[in-house]
């Protein structure tokens, strides 16, 4: 069955989105779901489950749509059945439609319900689902089972974990109520409760008069501690009393003077809630005052300071026109002016520096600017130079280097000549490349150790089997007996085995018993009258005799003779006295006798028990010499030469059966062994070959011969394979060769490419050479054309030249500085003209009392002006700075008047609450007393509450009297003080006398209680048949637990039996595969516990399920699933199998090995598996190819 197409239309946050399982193209059904966290892939495997079972009453997936709407589609085909579309709704019943929306409740068809082979959702789900959390608890189950191979092979099938723990959580229930040789279990305990309540019930039987005699001294024991606590309850109201009084006395006494102070302040006035305002408002009232008095003095000093500032109002007058003055640069250029003289004198030695110039020039009588040639000019003059010099820079430099080149390749050709061409060894490269792996000296020592393993294997595992000797094709034609034939032979041997030891013990104890009984009769019969009484049987038997024989002669048809008859009448009469004398004895000692003949009887009894115990014995032995017959016949036929028993012959053919499974296995080995030796012969040879044909030498020992000690017999391997030296040997033999080639080789190319590498370089140098001549030639020309147009003669040189120029950039530059020198002059001369008249504008504005000179000194006329506008302008700061604070404090005095203001009206105020007062002060003193005498009324309400407390009084005045009257007595308090101490001292003894009397009670209801009442022995029967049903009840659930932990065992065993060589291949290699080759596979092994899974190492060895790691045991987890799918379905198809990112922890040479399997399971039956991971989608392509479908969701926002 699988699913072609499932269309999730309202189901968790999808909507309307379909997912079609199109079939890869090899033809398999592996598909991969890839989509982000929280994208929808255990949505999808959970819609699967919803659309073939139901949903479930509570669905985690209707958070998007309303649960009445869920609803997902799907297509199905399986085989034998078309493919069938059909929709599942949220609802209580006809939630499967067909494709138009009708009830449908069939429509899914009888082949999908064979395909899930009548499982429930649960049982899909451990069987065709795994996650990551399932994965690590097989793994955890695995260990917890020890291995037991039954129960992971039938969990591997089943999906079902925890097989082996449950079972063994079955048996310890089992063992709870009941184990053998245990010191503690249910089943005791029960027993030793039954013996108590028999014991109860013996010991419960008790006369009517003494039951009576044990309740009257009950009753008079409860009285005596009944009058014992009434008086003492008594003695301790009284001692309250009496202490409560006296305890009382010193609150009286402080109540009293609290009462007579209150008296005192009976006429403060009713102000007491005007305590906190009073107090606050007497600092306030100080504070208020005292600022009041710094403010006016504050006001008055602040306008004496103002009024001691003059500001003078003509200098303020000119500080606009000073300001403006100042705001210009003429004063710094007048200052600047003073160097006037010295401008002139540098612009006579300028004219002096121009004149030489001109002179050296030789052209002195030539005006400068006739001399001057154009920047353009100029530049390609100096460019000319500059390519002049970079030329013959170059010449020099190329004629070096090809001097260099020049002997370069002369040394090149000579180291060449040299070195000899060697010979070609590439064949021999080639054939050591493809021999290398086969002739490793691992890889050969390897395949000896595997060939020799393999003959030790084979050999361990025949010797296994001793005493049986044969060798593989004699086992192989063994006919085995089965497991359930084996099983009944041990079954039967066991049960023999414990029937003979109950036969053995039943007849000891027999023996033992008429040893005992025997013993007991002799014992009694000692006793001489107890002989006496036992005679009566003898003396019965000869009366008797007598009698007859008297009775004969009597009866007789002839008359016998008088003496005769005379003396047998004799006879009878004495043996009936002696009969008679015996009947006396017996009667007189009756209780003798009867303990007599009840020895007698267990005499018999235990005979008749040992006889039977004897024949019982004999009848098994008889059955033990048959079984061991049998098994001797079995043991003979199968080769066994000594007597074995039914366990051992099960081990034996076991542990055959097993040999006989890996027989294969280890043939595979040795085949396996001489692959890799016959590999490593043919690529000796060659070698060999290829060096023989080189020319070189093949080397001593490799030619062949025989195995070294520990390889394999010339049966399992050619007699000439290689050993680890020689393989060794001949590769480090061939590798010096190849590499002395390589070394001469490339020492030979080396040479050659220098010899190329130097004739280009000589080349390239001579070109270089050439190229740069030229240059100059061309430059030589362009250097004429360039002169052609100026002063300069033609045929100057161009070093001659080069002089000229920088004398001309002298002569322009001195040119220029002479230029801005007269214009320097003339703006000198200017500045001070302007300033002079500034000053003397300035000056003609302020008072003529200042007598300022303008025109002899006109800097220092400005800075007598700027000095008095500057005291103008401080004083007149001064005086605004001063104005502001008289300012200030006049705000400051206004505010301390309101503040005085405020606290004046707040006094007048309370003077009206408190009269009579002529200031602040006494109106606190008054408010004081009055909140003392508030204070007072609490505490004496509070005191007397204290005092009717500790008196129990309602009032206080119903004790007042009795209070009054103790405290002005003082010798009534004497009398007080002194019962109250011997009521205290008399309590401590109340306290014993109850305590007596009240142990005395409680011991005589203990007695009575001791033997019942007259219901007793019938409640105590009653417990006895209750825990009588109790211990069937539990007893018959202990059997059914028993036998049903035995049915589990069998039928795991059973399964093992018939699955294990199946699925123990299947599952070996899976294991082998998804560890990559650490592991070779899986095997048993015998534990304590029975038969174990173990894991087979590649380098050897085997490892137990509690000696894996976490993430191995997981993995063979996994294999063993794969192994579970590959049985279920031999037998039938199988429906689609879920994984859902297991590989989470896997590194990606294991995923890419599981999904392989997942892979090659897919063409047993639709695979599906869910991951969030892209890098395991990228796996999965490389390892399947076209062999995986892949499916990718949308993000949570889409649909």
């Amino acid at each position: 069955m699988r699913f072609d197409r499932l269309s999730l239309i309202r189901y968790g946050h999808f909507t309307d989105h379909e997912i079609v399982f199109d079939r890869p193209a090899d033809g398999g059904d592996f598909h991969l779901v890839y989509g982000p966290n929280e994208a929808g892939k255990s949505t999808l495997r959970d819609a699967c489950l919803d659309f073939l079972f139901g949903f479930q009453h509570k669905t985690r997936y209707a958070f998007l749509h309303q649960t009445t709407h869920l609803e997902v589609a799907a297509a199905l085909s399986a085989a034998g059945m078309d493919g069938v579309t059909a929709r599942r709704v949220k609802r209580r019943k006809d939630d499967l439609l067909d494709a138009a929306g009708a009830p449908a409740p069939n429509v899914l068809g009888g082949a999908v319900r064979a395909a899930l082979g009548g499982i429930d959702r649960a049982a899909y789900t451990s069987m065709f689902s795994l996650d990551e959390a399932s994965l690590a608890k097989g793994g955890e189950d695995i260990l917890d089972s020890r291995g037991d191979l039954g129960a992971l092979l039938f969990s591997a099938t089943s999906g079902l974990a925890s097989v082996a723990k449950e079972l063994d959580d079955l048996r310890a229930e089992a063992d709870g109520f009941y184990k053998p040789r245990a010191q503690k279990h249910r089943l005791k305990e029960l027993t030793d409760e039954l013996a108590e309540i028999d014991a109860e019930i013996v010991n419960s039987d008790v006369t009517a008069s003494a039951f009576a005699a044990l309740r009257q001294a009950e009753d008079t024991a409860r009285a005596a501690y009944e009058d014992a606590a009434r008086s003492a309850e008594t003695a301790a109201r009284r001692l309250a009393h009496v202490g409560a009084t006296l305890d009382a006395l010193p609150g009286w006494q402080a109540l009293a003077r609290l009462r007579a102070r209150r008296t005192d302040l009976a006429d403060a006035p009713d102000t007491a809630d005007l305590v906190d305002t009073a107090e606050a408002l007497r600092p306030r009232e100080v504070g208020a005052r005292t600022g009041l008095a710094n403010a006016r003095a504050r006001v008055a000093e602040a306008r004496a300071a103002r009024d001691r500032v003059q500001v003078d109002r003509d200098a303020l007058a000119l500080a606009p026109a000073l300001d403006r003055l100042d705001a210009t640069d003429r004063e710094v250029r007048y200052r600047a002016a003073d160097g006037l003289a010295e401008a002139r004198a540098e612009r006579r030695r300028l004219d002096d520096h121009i004149a030489d110039l001109l002179a050296r020039l030789g052209r002195p009588d030539a005006a400068p600017a006739s001399l001057r040639l154009d920047d353009a000019t100029l530049a390609t003059l100096r460019a000319r130079l500059a390519e002049r010099t970079r030329h013959l820079d170059r010449i020099e430099t190329a004629e070096a280097e090809r001097a260099r080149a020049d002997e370069a390749a002369a040394a090149a050709r000579a180291a060449l000549d040299a070195v000899p061409a060697p010979a070609d060894l590439s064949a021999l490269d080639r054939t050591l490349d493809a021999g290398r792996e086969a002739l490793a000296p691992a890889a050969v020592a390897a395949a000896h150790a595997q060939a020799a393993e393999a003959a030790d294997d084979r050999r361990r595992e025949l010797a296994a089997l001793a005493p049986w000797t044969g060798d593989a094709a004699a086992l192989d034609a063994l006919v085995l007996p089965d497991a359930a034939t084996l099983d009944a032979l041990a079954a039967r041997e066991r049960q023999l085995a414990d029937d003979r030891r109950d036969a053995r013990k039943a007849l000891d104890a027999a023996e033992a018993e008429c040893a005992q009984a025997a013993a007991d009769r002799d014992a009694l019969m000692a006793d001489a009258t107890v002989s006496a009484a036992a005679a009566l049987d003898d003396r019965r038997g000869a009366r008797d005799a007598a009698w007859a024989e008297h009775r004969a002669l009597v009866d007789a048809e002839a008359p016998p003779a008088p003496e005769r008859l005379r003396a047998t009448a004799d006879r009878f009469e004495a043996a009936a006295a002696d009969h008679d004398q015996a009947v006396e004895a017996r009667l007189a000692h009756a209780d003798a006798w009867a303990q007599v003949t009840e020895a007698r009887r267990r005499l018999n009894r235990a005979e008749a028990e040992r006889d039977t115990a004897r024949r019982r014995d004999a009848a098994l032995a008889a059955d033990a010499a048959a079984l061991e017959a049998e098994l001797a016949d079995r043991a003979r036929a199968l080769g066994l030469g000594e007597p074995v028993s039914a366990a051992s012959l099960g081990r034996w053919a076991t542990a055959a059966r097993a040999v006989r499974d890996r027989w294969p296995a280890l043939e595979r080995k040795v085949m396996a062994a001489r692959t890799r030796l016959d590999a490593a012969t043919q690529a000796r040879e060659r070698l060999t070959q290829d060096l023989a044909a080189a020319g070189l030498e093949v080397g001593p020992g490799f030619g062949g011969g025989a195995p070294a000690d520990g390889g394999i017999a010339p049966a399992q391997a050619p007699e000439n394979a290689p050993d680890e030296a020689e393989a060794r040997a001949l590769l480090a033999h061939v590798d010096a060769a190849l590499d002395r080639w390589r070394r001469a080789a490339q020492d030979r190319r080396t040479h050659e490419r220098a010899l190329a590498d130097a004739t280009a370089e000589r080349d390239r140098r001579v070109a270089t050479l050439d190229d740069a001549r030229r240059a100059l030639d061309a430059w030589t020309d362009a250097w004429r054309q360039a002169l052609g147009p100026t002063w300069i003669a033609a045929g100057t040189e161009p070093e001659t030249v080069a002089v000229l120029l920088d004398r001309l950039d002298d002569l322009a530059q001195r040119l220029g500085e002479a230029r801005a020198l007269d214009a320097t002059i003339d703006a000198l001369a200017a500045d001070r003209d302007r300033f002079a008249q500034a000053v003397a504008d300035l000056v003609a504005e302020a008072p003529a009392d200042w007598a300022l000179d303008p025109v002899g000194d006109p800097v220092a006329a400005l800075k007598a002006v700027r000095d008095r506008v500057g005291e103008a302008r401080a004083a007149e700061r001064d005086h605004q700075t001063l104005t502001q604070e008289w300012q200030a404090a006049g705000q400051a005095l206004a505010k301390a008047e309101a503040a005085m203001r405020d606290v004046d009206r707040e006094i007048a105020a309370l003077a009206e609450r408190v009269p009579g007062c002529d200031d602040l002060g006494q109106m606190i003193a008054e408010i004081r007393r009055a909140a003392e005498r508030d204070d007072l009324d609490a505490r004496i309400a509070e005191a007397e509450d204290d005092l009717c407390r500790r008196l129990g009084a309602a009032d206080l005045d119903a004790v007042a009297g009795r209070l009054a009257a103790v405290a002005d007595d003082p010798e009534q308090q004497d009398e007080l003080a002194a019962e109250r101490e011997r009521l205290d001292a008399q309590r401590d003894a109340d306290r014993v006398r109850v305590s007596e009397a009240y142990a005395a009670w409680k011991q005589a209801e203990a007695a009575r209680d001791g033997i019942g009442s007259d219901d007793r022995p019938a409640r105590l029967a009653e417990r006895r048949a209750a825990l009588l049903l109790l211990i069937e009840e539990e007893a018959q659930a202990f059997l059914r637990l028993s036998a049903g932990v035995a049915m589990v065992e069998e039928a795991l065993r059973a399964y093992r039996d018939t699955h294990r060589s199946s699925m123990m291949r299947r599952a070996s290699e899976a294991f082998a595969t998804i560890t990559g080759g650490a592991f070779r596979g899986l095997d048993s092994a015998v534990s304590k516990t029975g038969e174990a899974l173990v894991g087979v190492r590649a380098e050897g060895g085997t490892v137990t399920a509690d000696e894996m790691s976490r993430g191995t045991r997981a993995q063979l987890y996994l294999a063993l699933r794969i192994a579970g799918h590959a049985e279920f379905a031999e037998r039938g198809p199988v429906p689609p199998f879920f994984a859902d990112d297991i590989l989470e922890t896997f590194d990606d040479d294991r995923a890419a090995e599981t999904f392989a399997l997942l892979h090659a399971m897919a063409g047993q039956g639709q695979v599906i598996y869910l991951t969030h991971h892209r890098h395991l989608c990228e796996i999965a392509r490389t390892v399947c190819g076209d062999g995986v479908r892949l499916h990718q969701l949308p993000g949570r926002g889409g649909t």
